[in-house]
């Protein structure tokens, strides 16, 4: 009896999952199920799918599952290939085709493939809305040209639709060259929003506007986020707004030559900005990097030692410009054996972040091992053909082992 009220139970919620306004949340729940499915339960879901090719529900749970091994396991990023071709051929106006977790990357050998059935279901539903979003979203990074004609001629369809302008402003904020259209696209986007709307709309323009060059406006703008985000100090996005505005601020400041100006909003973009992004991918870098050009150090070190508690040492970019300020040389001026060195600093300077406090053992131990072990299997690969592994794959290891030792050595440590 339970089994059966479980089965009708499921059953009422892929019809719920079927209708348009329920599939991002029916797909997203589905994928995020998947990590952690065994690899009994992937087994046995893969057998069902043969039996049952249609069934939506076990090829997203299985999606989700592949999608979180895509980077260390090539027989996950194989198989999750494969989901993904039959939600092109199958499933091109469902929500979850317009996913990152149905997303594929260049390097990725099917990439070409997936294409080219993207470009079939364009040419089979060439006026179905959903359809050309979705394939935008999937040449969002690599085939931007037509990305662009998916998104335009979707717009033309349905002009008012702010979430067609939103996802072509991202377009063109990615694309070098088009700052002047991402910024002409978020002010049209900015027309009529109120509220926590205006709210995000203003945290992504300000960055916009500073881009496209118009420097008064995007001061204007960000001077009026900052004022807004007091009315939403409890939202998910208030450390974004607070740290972005507070940034483009300072590279205003910066361009009239008041460092001491630039300084201030770089202190006060790192003061309470947790939120999602900030915790999982860090807080903007390009103010820091501008005041570093402008030889301050002491308040960069001090952004960055914020930027690390925040988010952890995994950071390239963050450690990059550290080691810059710290020893005064040059990123792209460094030969191989500079190079190795740095590789194997930023890998002392986790190790050494990481085994100072319990704290940040607790927050960014596990984090930093999985980083380093998606680093090796990244750079293992493009050493298939070498004698042996690479140096910085041979540090990576020692790292790993190092950093193994610290997690097991668990509550022993202060």
């Amino acid at each position: 009896m339970a089994s059966f009220k479980k089965k009708i139970y499921l059953r009422i919620l892929d019809l719920l999952g079927s209708l348009p306004p329920f599939q991002n949340g029916y797909a997203i729940n589905l994928c995020l199920s998947g990590k952690g499915l065994s690899d009994q339960q992937v087994e046995e879901l893969e057998g069902r799918l043969v039996k049952e090719p249609g069934n939506l529900r076990l090829r997203l749970l299985l999606l989700g599952k592949y999608w979180s091994n895509n980077i260390v396991n090539e027989e996950s990023r194989r198989k999750r290939l494969n989901h993904i071709k039959y939600i092109v051929s199958h499933h091109s106006d469902h929500a979850v085709a317009g996913l990152p977790y149905a997303s594929a990357h260049k390097e990725d050998e099917d990439y070409e493939s997936v294409k080219v059935l993207w470009l079939r279901q364009i040419e089979l539903k060439p006026n179905h809305i959903k359809v050309l979003t979705n394939a935008a979203h999937f040449f969002l990074h690599h085939d931007k040209e037509l990305a662009e004609q998916c998104l335009l001629k979707a717009l033309k369809k349905k002009p008012a639709a702010q979430e067609i302008r939103k996802q072509l402003a991202l377009l063109y904020s990615l694309w070098d060259g088009h700052e002047e259209d991402a910024y002409c696209q978020s002010e049209k986007l900015l027309k009529g929003s109120r509220g926590e709307d205006l709210f995000y709309s203003l945290t992504n323009f300000t960055e916009l506007a500073f881009a496209a060059g118009d420097y008064q406006r995007a001061g204007e703008a960000a001077r009026e986020l900052l004022a807004l985000s007091e009315k939403y100090r409890d939202n998910w996005n208030y450390g974004n707004a607070v740290n972005r505005a507070h940034t483009v601020l300072g590279r205003i400041a910066l361009k009239e030559n008041d460092v001491e100006a630039a300084a201030r909003h770089l202190r006060q973009s790192a003061i309470d900005i947790a939120s999602p992004q900030t915790k999982s991918f860090g807080p903007s870098l390009d103010l820091a990097k501008e005041l570093a050009q402008a030889g301050d150090k002491i308040n960069v070190l001090a952004y960055l030692d914020c930027f690390e508690r925040l988010c952890g040492v995994t950071n390239n970019w963050a450690y990059g410009l550290r080691f810059e300020v710290e020893t005064g040389e040059k990123l792209d001026s460094l030969n191989r054996e500079q190079r190795e060195r740095l590789q194997k600093a930023e890998l002392d300077h986790q190790y050494n972040f990481l085994s100072s406090s319990r704290e940040w053992r607790d927050k960014f131990l596990e984090k930093t091992i999985r980083r380093t072990s998606s680093s090796i299997a990244i750079f293992s690969r493009g050493d298939e053909k070498r004698a042996e592994p690479s140096v910085r794959v041979q540090l990576l290891k020692a790292h790993l082992e190092r950093l193994k030792q610290l997690s097991a050595e668990g509550s022993k440590s202060p």
